[in-house]
Formats: structure tokens, C-alpha cells, sequence
């Protein structure tokens, strides 16, 4: 006998994108020869388990079953303990069932799916348990999860059953895309589902986020830690006011007053020093106290424990001290910038250390006086004491750490920006790399030096290298438009965004543009080497039962190398990246070609062994690659012409559900993120669904800025991030 499955919905089978809307989808046969392993590919373990726990596979023929025949041995309401594995010849132990008998020949039985079920694998529930927890805590709408199935699944704590259901409803009820199913009950799909059905409760107010919980605030062991670095913290800020005040009378100071506002100035930066010295002791302490805390001292025992210590850590992330990359001594500068223009990566190293208590004692290495003594004119300018190394403002130290680890300033000065040597800068404090992963924060190993990547990394990098840098221009640019400085108001905004939105436009089509003359450039290449290639390939006219001679395609080869160059002086000059590119194909086949020339009569290897796809010189393999981002990059491109091409490329619902719970849970166990987004990077606060709070190092006023996810998606935020922990 042989079972057929046919998914259906409401009566209807449920049709497959990949075939026509009126072609019902094919039905699957699953028989007594069916593979289970193939099916467990498929599905994955945890879903070829729960199918089997269900006994809606059968274990001893593989059967699907939609209402399996319960377990005579199993108590009526007892869960049901995974059965030892059997064999088509006999039943599992313990199951009273009789085996079935199936005749080869016997016609089809059909089971009929009501809605269909959507069946992940462990690492598609993994990924959906931590984003549901999180809006479990903080729902998106009220009455979540909305109706009495998911809620018991998630009360239950049946995590994968309730993600699972998310997902058949997404999949089957919404029909969304294959790749836009996640199984996470967020704000997009819970306003979808309130449009079917109305929640369970009335409505009831947003849950209010943890940190405004006064039975978390006041608890003993959050007042015990956490006045000590408001203390210090507080006392820090109001050192910092005044050496600002103080900088500020510096830089109006008249000629004659220079000296004595100077004096002044050192005053207050020796002042600041020493609070910047108390705040951070507090913070080390503060950080030792969390990783003390036990179950014995909350009454709520662990649940209670965790919810302090999560309070304690968001807290202690709040309250710790910044630094603007301005003011940074001018050591790593490069030809075109100065230090305070590039060293944005330092300053978020030094701003992640000051939250976890690190000081230049955590540091790990090579004495750094002698290097710190090269360059004591530089560090003297925003260091009280520049001679002494734990004094040092944490970027100028840390721009010391990074000569060390380069082997010198310029190696270093070279390096800086490479998320590798960022990472191994953090190494010298002893930090390690962390991630989330399966709802819980996770340790890296210890030979990974990359940071993480997100749901929307590729389409961020290209939308951020966009709308960041037409953004920084069209500011600086208006300041000197009479139409905006005679605005005011409302007008004078207005003008401003339409600005902005003109002077985008004009850098979207210098870059399709762009991509567009490189898919023609890399075409012609390609045109060129496959006509080679083929040749190569081709029988020897003499012997058709040998390959072709150097000699036979001596010809074929010259044409290509003198087509590519004749090709290469028309490639404009603001496309030199083209000519170089063009530059060394010419150079590897002329390399080949003189191999070739000293053996004519011989099969020309060198040349046929280009093209062989494993080389890092096949020149078509590195075409084929290029061509395949172009046109990626020109679909993109194309598609930012219309005003939803954003969201349609990077849905902002789903963008900030794809990174708010990691981010919240990284912060929450007191782990730090560091956050790359075009061109630049910024130590993250806070992300919630009104947008994030980073500390971002690039001007003097970054301390606490709010962005919301619209300005995040344009500036390419989460392009990639970086998580350390002590």
C-alpha cells in the first residue's frame, strides 16, 4: 500500500509559486520504500523528531499520518517519551500497535491536511525562541499572542510548537515568501492576525519596558551597585562640563588671555582626569558585583536574580563614560585624514572598555613608555599627564595598543579600520567575542576575528553607501544655500528634506551609472576569454583525436590580449579600478603566451590551466563574479529610484524584529556591541521598537543620540556588529 499527502487549504490545494496559479501542487508519495534520512535532510532532526513524537511518522514504515493511532501502552494524558528506534520488520518496543501490512500493489490512501503544516528546522526555531521571548515580554499589540492555541503553546512552553504554528499561519494564511516565514510573532504578523481575528483580552496597556519597574530600581542589591556609579558617574559629568567650559574660554580667548584660559583649561582636564579615574573604579566594582550576585539573596530565587541582574546590567550600560574621536591625539592619521577623522574603531573599543571597568592595567602586552614617549607632543595636547600611561585618555591608549600590535605607526595607521586587527586590539584587555545564539549569549572561538552579520547585511552595506554619504554632503552643502538660510521653520525643514532627497537623487544615478558601464566593460571581457576558451577546447584541426597546439591558437590569443588592451584606453579614468583590472588579465595571458611560444607544438597547459576555475588568476571565474554583483548592485539601484524601494528591500518592521531581540539580550547579560554602519562605527546603548541609542563617537554632542529605524536602515546600521565580553 502506498500513502499520498496532499496539503490543502479550505478545500483548495495549496499551490507552489514555482508553478502556474491555476496548476494544483504535485502530490507527494510517501511509501514503505520511503527514505526517512531523506526526509530528516529536509526537514532537520528537530522536525523529523517532532513528526515522530506525534507518531505522525510512523517509525516502522515511515508513513505520514495525519491522525495516528494513539499508544495503547501510554496512560491516557501522559506525554509521550521518544520510542527506540525500529526496523520496517518489526514495531518499536513497547508499541502495541500491529505492524502494518502493505501490499505493493494495494491502491492509494490519501490523507487530506486541513491548512498545512510548516515544519522547520533546529536552527529555524533557534532563531525564532529569543525574538519571541522578547515580544512575549514587550508585545508589539495587546492580547499577545491573540489567541487561545498560541497561547497555551507559549504558556506550556512548547517554543517550537508555537513557532511553528506562527509560521504555518504566516506561510498558509498570509502567504508570505518562503524566506520571509521566521515563525517569530512580531509586529508585522500580530497586526496581520489582529485583521483576522480580535485578541484574546481586552486591551490592555503596552507592557512597560523592565527598566521602569520600581520593584527593580528599588531593589536592594540594584540600589547596593548601582550608587556607587551613579555617584561616580554624576561626579564625572559635572568634571566633564567644566573642562568644557573651560575649552570653550580657550578657543574665544583673545591673544593676551591665552595663557592664563590655558592654565585654566589644564586645571580642569586634571580634574576630569581624576573623576574619569573614580567613575571608572566604580564601574569595575559595580561589574564584580553583578558576576557575584546569587539565587540566596532574591526571594524570586533565579527568575527574581535574573530580571535584577538584566535591570543592573541596562543600567550600568547607560551610565558609563564617552568619548569623541575630536579630540583624540593625532597619531594614526594617514595621508588624507588626521586621527579625529579615523579613528572612530578606537574610540568605540575605548567606550565598550570604560563600560566593562577595563583600564590601561587590563592591558596585555609590550611596554608602550617608549612608544607612548614618540609621541608625547600629540598626546600632551587633550592629556594632562602624557608621561603617565594610566592617565591617558582610553582612544590615545588604545592607539598606542594598535603600534604595537601593527609593529608601527603606519602599519597600524593602515590596519585600523579591518575588523580583524579591531578585534585584536579588544584581545590585549583580555575581551572575548560572544554572539546569541539559541536564545542564549554564547562564546565565540578563539580563532574568529570577523564580526557577525545580519538578516540585511548585503542590501545595508550598498543602501548605507548611498543615502549616509549624499546625506553628509547635502548638510554641509545647504549651509551655504540663500533659498534654506532665508527659510524658517516648518519651511526651512521641508526645503532641507527635499534638499537632501534632490542631492541623493543625483549620487543614485551617478552610481547606476557606474555599475552600468562596469556590467558593459566586464561583458566585453567575458565575450573575449570565452571565445578563448573555446578555441582552447577545441580538437586540433590537424588530429581531431588531440587537442589544439600553442601554435593553433596562437592566433585566438593574440586577437584577445590586443582586443582587451585596444579596449582598456577607452575605460574612462574615473573607472581606473577597470583599467588595472583589464591591466592584469592582459599581463597572465601574455605570461601564459610566452610559455606557450617556447613549446608551439605542445598543448599550451599554462593557458588552458587558467580557465580551470580553481585559480585565484582565472580571469573568467573573476568576471562571472563581478558580473553577478553588478547586477545586484543595478537591480538595487534601479529599485531606490521609487520611494517604496527602501522598505522593499529592507522592511523596517521586519528589519528592527530581525535585530532588537540579540541586541537587547547582548545588552541584558552585560555583554557590549560595537555597531558598523557606513563608513563609521558607534557603540550601541539601547534598541527598542522606537529605534536604538548609541554613543556615537563622530562629534562632540553623539553622546545619547536617538535614531530610529528609518534613519538607521538609510545609514546602514547593523551592517555588521561586534559583541565582547570581560
Amino acid at each position: 500500500m502506498k500513502l499520498v499527502a496532499t496539503k490543502e487549504k479550505h478545500g483548495q490545494p495549496h499551490r507552489s509559486k514555482a508553478l502556474e496559479a491555476e496548476a494544483p501542487r504535485p502530490k507527494k508519495q510517501l511509501t514503505l520504500e520511503a527514505d526517512i534520512g531523506e526526509l530528516r535532510m529536509v526537514i532537520g532532526n528537530r522536525g523529523m523528531e517532532r513528526l515522530l513524537a506525534r507518531r505522525q511518522i510512523h517509525r516502522q514504515t515511515g508513513v505520514l499520518q495525519r491522525n495516528p493511532v494513539p499508544d495503547a501502552s501510554a496512560p491516557a494524558g501522559a506525554p509521550e517519551a521518544p520510542a527506540p528506534a525500529a526496523t520496517p520488520e518489526a514495531p518499536a518496543a513497547g508499541d502495541q500497535r500491529p505492524a502494518v501490512e502493505v501490499h505493493p500493489e494495494t491502491e492509494p490512501e490519501e490523507i487530506v491536511f486541513e491548512e498545512g503544516s510548516y515544519i522547520g528546522d533546529a536552527e529555524f526555531y533557534a532563531r525564532a525562541l529569543p525574538k519571541n521571548k522578547y515580544y512575549a515580554e514587550r508585545p508589539p499589540q495587546a492580547g499577545w499572542p491573540y489567541s487561545p492555541e498560541l497561547k497555551a503553546l507559549w504558556e506550556q512552553g512548547n517554543y517550537d510548537e508555537f513557532a511553528g504554528q506562527v509560521a504555518s499561519i504566516q506561510y498558509f494564511r498570509f502567504k508570505l515568501a518562503d524566506d520571509k516565514v521566521d515563525g517569530v510573532l512580531g509586529p508585522a504578523t500580530s497586526k496581520a492576525l489582529l485583521k483576522f481575528q480580535p485578541p484574546e483580552a481586552p486591551a490592555a496597556s503596552p507592557v512597560k519596558p523592565e527598566s521602569d519597574d520600581p520593584t527593580l530600581k528599588n531593589h536592594p542589591a540594584a540600589i547596593r551597585i548601582l550608587t556607587p556609579v551613579h555617584q561616580g558617574f554624576g561626579e564625572y559629568k559635572e568634571a566633564e562640563k567644566e573642562y568644557n567650559a573651560a575649552h570653550r574660554e580657550l578657543e574665544k580667548a583673545k591673544k593676551a588671555d591665552k595663557a592664563s584660559k590655558e592654565a585654566q583649561r589644564q586645571t580642569a582636564l586634571t580634574t576630569m582626569e581624576e573623576k574619569r579615574a573614580s567613575a571608572r573604579a566604580a564601574m569595575a566594582a559595580a561589574r564584580q558585583a553583578v558576576a557575584g550576585l546569587t539565587a540566596s539573596e532574591f526571594a524570586g530565587a533565579e527568575g527574581e536574580l535574573k530580571r535584577v541582574r538584566e535591570f543592573i546590567n541596562r543600567e550600568l550600560n547607560a551610565n558609563t563614560i564617552y568619548y569623541a574621536q575630536g579630540f583624540n591625539a593625532n597619531i594614526l592619521f594617514s595621508s588624507e585624514k588626521a586621527a579625529a577623522a579615523r579613528t572612530c574603531n578606537m574610540t568605540v573599543i575605548s567606550m565598550m572598555l570604560e563600560a566593562l571597568g577595563k583600564s590601561t592595567k587590563d592591558y596585555v602586552g609590550d611596554d608602550l613608555s617608549a612608544t607612548a614617549a614618540q609621541f608625547a607632543e600629540q598626546l600632551g595636547v587633550y592629556n594632562a599627564r602624557p608621561e603617565d600611561l594610566a592617565s591617558l585618555r582610553m582612544p590615545d591608549f588604545l592607539q598606542l595598543v594598535a603600534i604595537d600590535e601593527a609593529g608601527g605607526r603606519k602599519e597600524a595607521a593602515g590596519k585600523i579600520t579591518a575588523h580583524s586587527f579591531i578585534i585584536a586590539v579588544a584581545r590585549r584587555f583580555g575581551l572575548k567575542l560572544s554572539k546569541v545564539k539559541g536564545g542564549q549569549v554564547v562564546a565565540r572561538g578563539e580563532e574568529e576575528d570577523y564580526f557577525l552579520s545580519t538578516k540585511y547585511t548585503s542590501n545595508l552595506d550598498i543602501i548605507g553607501a548611498l543615502y549616509r554619504p549624499a546625506y553628509n554632503e547635502a548638510a554641509k552643502a545647504i549651509n551655504k544655500d540663500e533659498t534654506y538660510k532665508s527659510l524658517k521653520g516648518s519651511e526651512r525643514e521641508a526645503y532641507k528634506q527635499k534638499y537632501i532627497q534632490d542631492h541623493t537623487e543625483v549620487r543614485r544615478k551617478k552610481y547606476l551609472g557606474n555599475v552600468t558601464q562596469w556590467i558593459e566593460i566586464d561583458t566585453f571581457a567575458q565575450d573575449e576569454l570565452n571565445a578563448l576558451q573555446t578555441e582552447l577546447n577545441a580538437p586540433s584541426l590537424a588530429d581531431p583525436t588531440k587537442a589544439k597546439s600553442f601554435a593553433e591558437v596562437r592566433v585566438r590569443l593574440d586577437k584577445t590580449i590586443a582586443a582587451l588592451r585596444e579596449y582598456e584606453t577607452s575605460i574612462p579614468k574615473e573607472l581606473s579600478g577597470k583599467s588595472k583590472e583589464f591591466k592584469k588579465i592582459i599581463a597572465v595571458l601574455e605570461k601564459a603566451r610566452n610559455r606557450g611560444a617556447s613549446k608551439p607544438d605542445a598543448h599550451p597547459k599554462d593557458l588552458k590551466n587558467l580557465f580551470d576555475e580553481k585559480g585565484k588568476d582565472d580571469p573568467l571565474k573573476g568576471l562571472r563574479s563581478n558580473l553577478e554583483k553588478y547586477e545586484n548592485l543595478k537591480t538595487i539601484y534601479e529599485k531606490l529610484e521609487k520611494e517604496e524601494g527602501l522598505e522593499e528591500l529592507v522592511p523596517v518592521d521586519d528589519y528592527k524584529a530581525s535585530i532588537i531581540p540579540t541586541m537587547q539580550m547582548a545588552i541584558d547579560s552585560g555583554n557590549q556591541v560595537m555597531v558598523n554602519l557606513d563608513n563609521h562605527f558607534v557603540r550601541l546603548q539601547s534598541a527598542d521598537e522606537e529605534g536604538i541609542i548609541i554613543d556615537d563617537p563622530g562629534n562632540r554632542w553623539g553622546e545619547n543620540t536617538r535614531i530610529t529605524w528609518e534613519q538607521a536602515r538609510k545609514s546602514g546600521y547593523f551592517q555588521h556588529y561586534l559583541m565582547l565580553s570581560p
